[in-house]
Parts: structure tokens; C-alpha cells; sequence
């Protein structure tokens, strides 16, 4: 009988620091309580490819292919503009900030989706919308929520330097996911 390959939670993404705005609307939602869940300031990124359970034996190919759609690209800046909620402020489940200058990532998730084809990994049906996720809204947002969404609409929340593509492994933990890097592959230069 084979061996099977054990599996591990995968994703392809792009880290983005924390600028001050960004820290302070990180700090605002905090302050909103339980009802949500901000992500770690430490932890930012940009999800291009969202692979799931993915087997251990392929994560050294699935590296390569990264790093080939990867060495295509050049490296660029992103700009992080205004905050929102999906699916919509009546009843919000995440909290985002936009982006600008993002065709490039754009361009960069399709070559992804089409590469990780060959792993048997389905393509997305949604549009990707590139977005970096702040938080996570666990029950009924205060008020405050809707306050801050609509004052921060068209905020600039800086830019940031995307330079490589990283391969993740994700675990979820009681105190939230831990990302460990499995493959860091740099853009053209």
C-alpha cells in the first residue's frame, strides 16, 4: 500500500508592512471589543492564491512553479487606499483596505491560478480583488465600525514594495493562524 503525503494549509502572498495609518486603524479596531478580531500587525499580507490542503510531497514543485510565474514579474509599489468591509456594511465579515497601482498583482494572481492548475487545485471562480485584510468581524459591530468605515473611505494608508512572492504554510491556533514561510521567491530584477 503507498504511503500517503501528509498535508499542510497552503497559500501564495505577498507580505505588507505596517505603515503609522495602518497601525493606528488596526488599534481603532481593536478598541472595538470582541465583536472583532484585527489580524497581527506583524502577520500583513496580500493573499494571491488561496491553495488549502495541499500534499507535503508537492510543496517543493509547487515552490518552483511559484518561482517561475514570479521571475516574470518586476518589482513594484502598491498603494493602500480606503477601508471596507465584504460583503457589505449591513452585515460585515471582513474588514480591508484597497489598493491602487495592484495590475500587477492582479496579473501576477492569474498566473498563479493558472499554474496551480497542474497540482489539481481548482481556479477561483471570483474575480480577484486584490485587498489586504485587516480584520475579521466575529459578531455584531458597534456602531463605531460604520464611523470608521465611512471616514476612511478614501484614506491613503501609504504604499508598500512588492519585491518577492512567498509560499505559506498555515496553521490555525487557538490565538489565530501562524504563518511560516516555505518558499520566498524574489521578483525580476
Amino acid at each position: 500500500m503507498a504511503k500517503t503525503s501528509a498535508l499542510i494549509r497552503t497559500f501564495i502572498g505577498v507580505a505588507a508592512p505596517a505603515s503609522p495609518a495602518l497601525s493606528e486603524v488596526l488599534r481603532e479596531l481593536k478598541a472595538m471589543g470582541s465583536a472583532i478580531k484585527p489580524a497581527d500587525e506583524a502577520k500583513l499580507h496580500v493573499t494571491l492564491k488561496f491553495l488549502g490542503d495541499t500534499p507535503e510531497d508537492q510543496i517543493e514543485s509547487i515552490g518552483n512553479a511559484i518561482a517561475d510565474v514570479a521571475s516574470t514579474f518586476a518589482p513594484h509599489r502598491v498603494d493602500l487606499r480606503g477601508l471596507g468591509v465584504f460583503p457589505h456594511a449591513q452585515r460585515p465579515a471582513v474588514i480591508w483596505i484597497g489598493m491602487q497601482r495592484a495590475e500587477t498583482l492582479v496579473a501576477m494572481a492569474a498566473g498563479f491560478e493558472l499554474a496551480m492548475c497542474d497540482f489539481g487545485f481548482e481556479p477561483e471562480e471570483r474575480t480577484f480583488s486584490p485587498h489586504l485584510t485587516l480584520a475579521r468581524v466575529k459578531a455584531k459591530p458597534p456602531r463605531s465600525l460604520l464611523d470608521l468605515l465611512d471616514a476612511n473611505r478614501e484614506t491613503s494608508f501609504g504604499e508598500f514594495a512588492v519585491d518577492g512572492i512567498c509560499l505559506y504554510a498555515s496553521e490555525l491556533t487557538p490565538h489565530g493562524p501562524e504563518y511560516t514561510v516555505l518558499r520566498s521567491c524574489p521578483l525580476a530584477r
